[in-house]
């Protein structure tokens, strides 16, 4: 059975269970479930959830709002929606619910929500009186984990430790180990709490032992105190489990709130002091932008608690996207709100926003202040291009936390798509008020400049994210990239160089591809081969760890650009094997550009063959097919067949979500070469004037966009235009390799009409 075929029949199972297929569906999916074991043990498993989903109205009701509405044509008789609707979202609504909220029998009523907002409870900083520099962390682990354990009541709302820190910092006391009484009463009043809690850990040898108090806000009264004494055995999550119960009894919560579950806290964060400490130590670094110091926090916690889902979550971000498999492996390690982030991230990575969004949104239905949820749906609407909707809920997030400064940089990059840079400088330079110390304000207005094409101002300001912090990498990368636009290669290899000497595989692998990258700019393949020949058998020498199947997808391209097909086509097949190898569930990598090679190799029946291929593998993941539209235009172009081609070629280009700079240098060419001068103009200008990180590693296609500018501007006798064309290519390309066709013809044709001129 095909991938195709195996799919279509996995959606229908969870259609079947719910009573959405027609008669002839029901019968051809029983015929199917006899022959086939997988789809058998898969129903089975599958069951006790669409139970749930069919006898619990809060949880149908709950699937309904992820659903959203029916429309009219879907109905059927005795049914919801049309099955194949519902499919792409039932998955992670069933998760959702299976997950969430039936493991500990919540039942999230309006009554608690409403008894939830009139408790919001602020846990400030403990104390830690036996060591107050608190060298183990030990009062951090003690507020954070009781505000872990408080946040799963459906009768409190517990304000966020990022949220106090903000405050704090604002007040200009982030830096204090202790908080006193005036301050703590400040801060618990800015955060709009009722109650707050005060506390100290303390130990008295061989026990440890934690004191509170909770305090009226209001009033400033102490209502009670607690005090948690350790036996031997008890460790830190154990005390902190009984001080979150003695905590509840004494806020004089209703009596079904003491009776709701209480899971232990170390049964959803983790039971290792030390993977915790190390966790929180990269969610600190997390919120400062320093990604490889988070991302090693995150690595080390693990080495600790190899099922902190969390740290997983994170590292999907920070590292590589299939972390977030095994986040979901341990899900049942995390409290209730983490669910929520882990599963919409899923659902955004398994190419389904629409889930993702609905998820967080349903998450806000329940905890409407949860500062992150809609900073996380901020982001999706951004990388959606849906700029005006991510402004939205980024001011959403500053109106709960007005100190929220990773808000404000969203913010100023949503405003820069918008082309409003005004508004951009505006949010950027109140982030930098908020984070004068950190590098990050100062690369995102870097960037802003960059995209106004201010370079000096933009490089001024990424200079000075690196005095902030010298291995901030961004700032290197994109200054590189500015000097590499102004054919200042000498300054750019020289960032690029800095970028390999920074701790980190990842950063070294980019910095030698961005080192590959220059050469070809200036048309000088055979010294990109060689740099990208150091870069395998380096990387290889200094670890154990797997080829990157990079390298060879770009040596690919030298040797395509070089017309060495045969050999493109052996690294583009390495490439394939690599990736297929370090991320099975990865199906397109390089497939098009194989197929491309193939037929320009003249192995056009293969490159049909795969093409096809492809188109099945895209339909089946949900994909958008740009890139079969792209490899078919590229196969019907080694026919012969140009016209067939840009057909094929525009497909590419106009049914595609992301700008594909190969698709329209490809469709140009076509157009050149079939006297569609107009249209190849257009593109080969919009090419020859981009600016942005992006384009230095195309940057070989925009100096030659200039060559091919001056053909058609030879074609359509524009021959000053043409001249100008032809030396803007030439002065770029002057250290070119000598047996370059493009450079011998451009030398030619300049001659001939400087003669003419």
């Amino acid at each position: 059975m095909d991938s195709a075929e195996e799919k279509r029949y996995r959606d229908m199972l969870h259609a079947y269970e719910l009573g959405l297929l027609t008669d002839e569906e029901r019968v051809e999916f029983e015929l199917h479930v006899l022959e086939c074991d997988s789809c058998r043990q898969e129903l089975l498993d599958f069951r006790e959830t669409i139970r749930l989903i069919n006898h619990d109205t809060e949880i149908r009701a709950t699937v309904e709002r992820i659903a959203g509405p029916s429309e009219p044509n879907d109905l059927r008789t005795g049914r919801w929606w049309a099955w194949k609707r519902l499919v792409p979202i039932l998955a992670a609504a069933a998760a959702l619910m299976f997950l969430i909220i039936k493991p500990w029998q919540i039942e999230i009523s309006s009554d608690s929500e409403a008894i939830a907002a009139r408790n919001r409870l602020a846990i400030l900083p403990f104390e830690n009186i036996s060591d107050p520099t608190d060298s183990d962390r030990l009062s951090d682990i003690a507020a954070n984990l009781l505000i872990t354990d408080l946040s799963e009541s459906s009768y409190l709302q517990v304000i966020s430790d990022q949220r106090l820190y903000d405050i704090l910092k604002l007040m200009g006391k982030d830096t204090f180990t202790v908080i006193d009484r005036n301050t703590a009463s400040e801060v618990a009043a800015k955060a709009d709490a009722r109650w707050m809690l005060l506390g100290s850990i303390m130990t008295d040898e061989p026990h440890l032992v934690l004191t509170s108090r909770l305090v009226d806000v209001g009033t400033g009264d102490v209502v009670a105190s607690q005090r948690i004494s350790g036996s031997v055995e008890d460790n830190i999550f154990i005390l902190v489990d009984r001080l979150s119960a003695e905590v509840k009894k004494d806020m004089m919560l209703p009596a079904v709130a003491l009776e709701e579950p209480d899971p232990m806290v170390a049964k959803v964060t983790t039971g290792s002091e030390e993977a915790y400490r190390w966790y929180l130590e990269g969610l600190e670094a997390n919120n400062k932008y320093y990604f490889i110091d988070a991302a090693r926090a995150f690595q080390k916690s693990l080495e600790y608690d190899s099922t902190l889902a969390m740290s997983y979550y994170h590292l999907s971000m920070l590292i590589r996207s299939d972390y977030i498999n095994q986040a979901l492996s341990y899900i049942d390690n995390v409290g209730r709100k983490e669910k929520y982030y882990i599963l919409s991230r899923k659902a955004n990575l398994d190419g389904d926003r629409d889930a993702a969004i609905s998820i967080l949104e349903e998450m806000l239905r329940i905890y409407p202040d949860e500062k992150m949820a809609h900073f996380r749906l901020g982001n999706l609407a951004f990388f959606n291009r849906q700029y005006e909707k991510a402004v939205t809920s980024f001011k959403r997030t500053l109106d709960i936390d007005p100190m929220y400064s990773t808000a404000y940089n969203m913010l100023a990059y949503s405003y820069q798509r918008l082309e409003d840079f005004d508004r951009a400088l505006e949010y950027i330079n109140k982030y930098i008020e908020l984070e004068p110390g950190e590098p990050n304000p100062y690369d995102s207005r870097g960037d802003i400049y960059f995209k106004q094409g201010k370079y000096d101002l933009a490089i001024e300001s990424y200079r000075t994210a690196l005095r902030k912090k010298p291995d901030f990498y961004t700032s290197l990368i994109n200054m590189g990239c500015i000097f590499a636009m102004q054919h200042d290669f000498v300054r750019a290899e020289s960032c690029f160089t800095a970028l390999t000497q920074i701790p980190g595989r990842n950063l070294k692998i980019s910095g030698r591809l961005y080192l590959a990258y220059l050469p070809m700019c200036q048309g000088k393949y055979k010294e990109a081969l060689a740099i990208l020949d150091w870069a395998v058998t380096s990387l290889l020498s200094e670890s154990d760890e797997h080829e990157h199947p990079s390298f060879h997808a770009l040596k690919a391209v030298v040797y395509r650009e070089l017309g060495q097909y045969e050999k493109a086509v052996e690294e583009s097949g390495k490439a394939i094997e690599i990736s297929d190898k370090n991320n099975p569930e990865e199906k397109i990598y390089e497939r098009k550009s194989y197929i491309r090679y193939l037929a320009e190799s003249g192995n056009i029946k293969k490159a049909d063959i795969l093409a096809e291929e492809l188109k099945q593998t895209l339909d089946s993941i949900g994909a958008d097919l740009n890139g079969y539209y792209y490899a078919r235009g590229c196969i019907e172009r080694s026919r012969g067949r140009l016209d067939e081609a840009i057909d094929y070629l525009k497909k590419s280009v106009e049914n595609s979500s992301t700008y594909y700079i190969v698709h329209d240098f490809m469709l140009a060419r076509t157009c050149l070469e079939t006297s569609r001068y107009e249209r190849a103009e257009g593109i080969f200008r919009h090419i020859a004037d981009m600016s942005g990180q992006c384009m230095l590693s195309f940057g070989y296609l925009q100096t030659k966009a200039y060559y091919y500018l001056g053909l058609v501007y030879e074609n359509t006798e524009k021959y000053e235009s043409a001249a100008e064309a032809y030396r803007t290519f030439l002065d770029t390309w002057r250290n070119a390799d000598d047996d370059s066709d493009e450079l011998a013809d451009a030398r030619r044709r300049l001659t001939a009409l400087e003669n003419r001129l």
